[in-house]
C-alpha cells in the first residue's frame, strides 16, 4: 500500500474521531437549550385543628334534652311503681256507742221489803248496740308528682377560624449574572428563596448564559470569581447540572446549606475548568 493510501486512511479515521468530539465540544456554543420551571407556589399556613364541639340547635317545636346526664329527682320521692293493692282491702270495724236501747231486765231488788210497799218498776239499763257499717281504711299511699326534667340549653357551634392567607416564598439573597470575558457571559437574576416550610431553593429568572459542555451551578464564597482557582479558594458548593442555558429554573438546595456562607452563584464548566458567568449575591 502506498503513501497515498495510508494518508487517505488516516484522514478517514480522523474524520470519524474528530467530528463527533468536535460536535460535542463546540455545538453548545451555538445551540440553545431552554428550560422553564414554574415559580414555587404559595402554600396555606398550617393552623391547629379546631377542637370546638359542634352542637346541633333544635328546630322549632322540639324540646332539646340533655343526653347522658342523670335526671335529678327530689329527695324522698318513692319509686314510681308501687305494689298493686290486694283484691280485698283490709277493713277496720269500729263500734262506737251510737245508740242506746232499753233493756227489759229488771234491776235486782233487795230481799227484804217493807210492809205495804209495792214492787218497784223495772229500772231500764243502757246497752250499746253495735254499728254494722264498716269504715274502709285506704292502703295506697299517694305519690307526689315527679320533679320536671330540666331541658338542655341550645348551644350554637362556634364560628370556624378564618383560614390564614397563603404564604409566599421569601427572598433571602439575590444577584445579577454578568460578563466574564468576550466569549463567556450571562444575564438574568439569581435569587435564593426560603419556602414556607423552611426549605431553600435557588431560582434563576430571565436567565441566559453562553452554552457549553458540562455546565454546572455552583455557590462560591468568593464575591465574583473569574477563574477556577477563585471559585474554590474561599469555599464552594456544587448544586446541580445546569438544566438549560436559557429560561426560568428552580434548584433545590441542601437542607444543611447556610446562605450566609456564600457570596455568589457561578455557572461553571467542570470539563474545561472555566467560569462562564457569576452573579454576586446581596440583599434583595
Amino acid at each position: 500500500m502506498g503513501r497515498r493510501a495510508w494518508g487517505l486512511s488516516a484522514f478517514v479515521v480522523a474524520l470519524v474521531v474528530v467530528v463527533p468530539v468536535g460536535w460535542y465540544l463546540l455545538s453548545p456554543f451555538w445551540r440553545t437549550e431552554r428550560v422553564d420551571d414554574p415559580f414555587p407556589a404559595p402554600v396555606a399556613a398550617r393552623t391547629a385543628p379546631d377542637t370546638t364541639p359542634t352542637v346541633a340547635v333544635p328546630g322549632p317545636g322540639t324540646t332539646p334534652v340533655s343526653v347522658g346526664a342523670p335526671t335529678p329527682v327530689a329527695p324522698g320521692t318513692p319509686p314510681a311503681t308501687l305494689p298493686a293493692p290486694s283484691a280485698q282491702p283490709a277493713v277496720a270495724t269500729v263500734t262506737p256507742l251510737s245508740s242506746a236501747v232499753l233493756s227489759s231486765t229488771p234491776s235486782p231488788v233487795p230481799s227484804t221489803a217493807l210492809p205495804g210497799a209495792t214492787s218497784p218498776s223495772p229500772t231500764p239499763s243502757l246497752v250499746a248496740a253495735p254499728m254494722t257499717t264498716p269504715i274502709p281504711v285506704p292502703t295506697t299511699v299517694p305519690v307526689p308528682p315527679a320533679a320536671p326534667v330540666p331541658t338542655a340549653v341550645p348551644v350554637v357551634a362556634a364560628a370556624p377560624t378564618p383560614t390564614a392567607p397563603p404564604a409566599w416564598p421569601v427572598a433571602v439573597v439575590s444577584g445579577t449574572f454578568g460578563v466574564v470575558d468576550a466569549i463567556h457571559k450571562g444575564s438574568g437574576q439569581a435569587t435564593i428563596y426560603r419556602l414556607p416550610d423552611g426549605t431553600l431553593v435557588l431560582r434563576l429568572e430571565g436567565f441566559a448564559v453562553t452554552n457549553g459542555p458540562d455546565l454546572f451551578v455552583y455557590l462560591s464564597g468568593h464575591r465574583a470569581p473569574r477563574t477556577s482557582g477563585e471559585l474554590h479558594a474561599q469555599g464552594d458548593r456544587e448544586i446541580a447540572v445546569l438544566k438549560g442555558n436559557v429560561g426560568n429554573q428552580t434548584y433545590a438546595l441542601p437542607a444543611d446549606l447556610d446562605p450566609a456562607a456564600y457570596r455568589s452563584v457561578v455557572i461553571y464548566c467542570k470539563r474545561f475548568t472555566t467560569v462562564f458567568s457569576t452573579a454576586t449575591l446581596g440583599t434583595p
